[in-house]
Formats: structure tokens, C-alpha cells, sequence
């Protein structure tokens, strides 16, 4: 019998599994391989010595390890301290962690039916008894059926790429987080994508070959009867709750021109609800000294008093928003390298953010304009829009121009807020007062 001159192994494969527990030591919770799977020696024993290691709640980092081998006499035998940081420039991942373990654990199977197929040429050979042989084959077949490979380990990398993907991904992108560079790897990949869309997993979308996206097709029917409606109390300036309500997770937006007292209208929002809920005030536009210059001006109030967290020039719109509080942003526009058209897309992320809490937000808008900077599709997601309009030096108009969802006063008086509108006046930096009543606009 011709025998192999290098039994099936893969040392890549082998040190991208140590490296990805030195990366996320969790990842060893969920690992199948046995030390015996592994074909080089000192790859064995790191991996007995992590895997003890995690079981007596020891912390697997390249220092701790070499330590534990150290004090086991073997740190040498193994390659060193180098050997162990070396394996840090495989770039691992946890997609790749459960791809290079499966080909560990298969090649380690067809290690053992090698060595099984020699042993019974051997046992021919030597003139065994075939019953003796027969009991012999039965005892391998019987091991084996407890090897579970769960499949494919290529097939379970792409999977598990797949079900954490977000959005439209490449080929290309598959291959490289499942760290494969053999071009048989690669052509098993675009075939298992194939399947994929096959069985509706993901299909294939735009225009460049290679581009797919996850079918996301996942959803719950809901029992109405059993919904329990929820409203916050949330109060607005001028009296604006009696027209409207205000559920959590909910984005009411002021667009306001130049000089309409949208910053005034957000302080009042501020002050407002302080005692009733949590709140932050991020501003864009003013530092801390102007703030407080502004609120030093109501009257009836010391700057203790404001029981608000103050944030002036925060890093993003989306990262701070506290997602079970209210969160008053004076103003959102376009930052960096964005555009106008940005706008929206940005306060759909911040309402992605939310959970119970809300946002109170306001951008600017041009006086000859319907709509805020960032056009129609500003009104996708808040449930009220108001514009805030300068009418003079002096005056202002506050008009609600979309409302989703009524408040029990507006639904009893049959009333739909839309284009109704309050003028005001904007005393100082912090105080507003109404100019008559509310009122349907013309």
C-alpha cells in the first residue's frame, strides 16, 4: 500500500483558531476541536493549555499564556514567547474562527481513516481472523458516527456571514472575512451564494456582479387586543400638547428660518420638561458661556434650577442620543463631507436610536422654502413638524405642518392640527409669549 509521505493537516488553519481565541478568548465556550484534532504538536498544547486555562477563569491573552507554559516547562517546546505573538498577525475573525476549526477537525478525520485504512492492510496482511476484522470496522464506523462536522465548514462560515450582514455585501467581502485564498475556496463560495439565493436566503442585487443582499423576511403578527397604548407626558411650548400627542421613540422637529426663535422654542422644551423626565440638551450652535447667557435670562429661574445635561458641540447626532430619555438637539444640518440630502438619513438613524425616550430637534429652513435644509424627506420619520417662521424683528409663527398622531382634545373636537399656527414673541433667549390664540391658518 503507497503511503502518504505528509499526512492531510493545515498549519494555517491550525494557528487562525489560536489566534482568534487570543482575539475573542469566548469564542473557546463554542469550539468542537479537540487538542487531538490538531497535527502540530506545540499547536496541541497551547490549545490544552487555553482550554484549561479558560475553565479556571484565567483571562487567554499572549502574557497569561506564556506564563501558564512557562510555569508548565514547555514555553521553549512550543516556540517561545515570539511563537505566541506571532500568531497575532492572523488577522482572525469570528466568522473565520468556526470556517478554519471544521477544516481542523476534518482533516484530523481523514488523519484517522488513513491510519484506520493502514491498520486493516496490515491486519489482512498478518492473516487476522475476518471477524476479529469485521468487529474491528464496525467499532471505527461507530466512531465515526459521532464525529459531527454540522456540515460543511465553508458552507457554515458564508452562513453565518449572511445572518450578521447588514445591507448589501460583495462576494468579495464574503472571501475576505471567512479569510480563504485558495481559488477552489473561492469558486465553493460563489457557489454556495448561489444556493443561497436559491433558497431565497439572499438575492442577488444592483447592477455589479457579486452584489447580494439578505432577505430579511422575519415578522410577528401582532395581537391588537392585547396592545397597551402608551403616551408621555410631554408638555411644548405655546401649549402645543393640546393638539398633539407624543408616544416613545417619537421625533417632533421645528424648522425654523433665521431669526424665529427655534433655539428659544427648544430652551422652553428644555425647561418645560426637566421635572417630569430626563433630559439633554445637545447644542451645535451655541458653547457652554452662550447657553448659560441664555438661560440666565428667565426670571423666575436660577441656573441650579435647570435640572438639564448640557452638551455643547457633541462628536455626532446619532452615537448621543440617550435612547430612553428626551433628547433636545439645537440644530442638525448637514456636517463634513454631507450634503443637504444627508439630513434625512441622519434623522432616521437618530430614530433608530430611540427606544422609550424621544427627540426634540430642530434644522433650519429658507424662508421661500416648504420644507427644512434636506427637503421633503424630512418629514419620513418625526410624528410632528412644525414650521417656525420670522415674520418681523419681532414676531413669529409657530404652524404645525404634519401631526400623526392626535391628541384626545384634537380628536374629541374634531380639529386636525395641520396648518393651524400660534404667533409669538421671543422676549429674550429663553422666554416666549403668545401672540392670541391658536388658530386654523388660511
Amino acid at each position: 500500500m503507497t503511503q502518504l509521505k505528509v499526512s492531510p493537516h493545515s498549519i494555517e488553519s491550525e494557528q487562525y483558531v489560536l489566534a482568534g481565541i487570543f482575539i475573542n478568548p469566548k469564542l473557546i465556550k463554542n469550539l468542537k476541536v479537540s487538542v487531538n484534532d490538531f497535527y502540530r504538536e506545540p499547536h496541541a498544547l497551547i490549545y490544552k493549555t487555553m482550554v484549561e486555562m479558560d475553565v479556571d477563569g484565567v483571562v487567554i491573552e499572549p502574557s497569561t499564556l506564556a506564563g501558564e507554559l512557562d510555569k508548565r516547562g514547555i514555553l521553549e517546546k512550543i516556540g517561545g514567547r515570539e511563537f505566541l505573538i506571532s500568531l497575532l498577525d492572523h488577522n482572525s475573525t469570528s466568522v473565520a474562527v468556526p470556517y478554519h476549526e471544521g477544516i481542523i477537525r476534518e482533516l484530523s478525520l481523514k488523519r484517522s481513516i488513513l491510519k484506520f485504512s493502514y491498520e486493516i492492510g496490515n491486519m489482512i496482511t498478518n492473516g487476522t481472523d475476518v471477524n476479529d476484522i469485521v468487529g474491528y470496522v464496525k467499532d471505527f464506523i461507530n466512531n465515526i458516527r459521532l464525529f459531527d462536522t454540522g456540515g460543511s465548514p465553508l458552507t457554515q462560515a458564508v452562513r453565518e456571514f449572511v445572518d450578521t450582514s447588514q445591507g448589501v455585501f460583495m462576494s468579495s467581502d464574503v472571501v475576505i472575512c471567512c479569510q480563504v485564498s485558495s481559488r477552489k475556496d473561492k469558486q465553493n463560495i460563489s457557489k454556495i451564494l448561489s444556493r443561497l439565493c436559491e433558497n431565497t436566503i439572499i438575492e442577488r442585487t444592483g447592477i455589479r456582479n457579486g452584489q447580494f443582499r439578505r432577505i430579511e423576511n422575519d415578522f410577528k403578527i401582532k395581537d391588537l387586543s392585547k396592545v397597551v397604548k402608551t403616551k408621555l407626558d410631554i408638555r411644548f411650548p405655546l401649549g402645543m400638547e393640546k393638539f398633539v400627542a407624543v408616544k416613545p421613540g417619537n421625533i417632533i422637529m421645528y424648522a425654523g428660518t433665521k431669526g424665529s426663535g427655534k433655539s428659544s422654542l427648544l430652551l422652553d422644551c428644555a425647561r418645560l420638561n426637566m421635572r417630569r423626565n430626563n433630559v439633554w440638551f445637545f447644542s451645535f450652535e451655541a458653547d457652554e458661556e452662550e447657553i448659560l447667557e441664555r438661560i440666565e435670562t428667565y426670571p423666575t429661574l436660577s441656573v441650579s434650577d435647570w435640572k438639564v445635561n448640557w452638551v455643547d458641540d457633541p462628536p455626532n447626532y446619532v452615537d448621543i442620543i440617550q435612547p430612553n430619555d428626551v433628547n433636545i438637539i439645537d440644530y442638525v444640518e448637514a456636517r463634513g463631507q454631507q450634503e443637504a440630502y444627508h439630513v434625512p438619513q441622519t434623522i432616521r438613524e437618530i430614530h433608530d436610536r430611540l427606544k422609550k425616550g424621544i427627540c426634540i430637534l430642530a434644522v433650519q429652513r429658507n424662508k421661500d422654502k416648504k420644507f427644512g435644509v434636506g427637503g421633503e424627506g424630512l418629514l419620513a420619520k418625526p410624528r410632528v413638524v412644525c414650521n417656525v417662521t420670522a415674520l418681523d424683528k419681532y414676531k413669529s409663527l409657530l404652524s404645525i405642518e404634519s401631526c400623526k398622531i392626535r391628541s384626545d382634545y384634537a380628536k374629541k373636537m374634531k380639529i386636525h392640527p395641520e396648518h393651524w399656527g400660534i404667533k409669538f414673541t421671543p422676549i429674550t433667549d429663553s422666554i416666549i409669549e403668545p401672540e392670541g390664540d391658536w388658530r386654523e391658518l388660511d
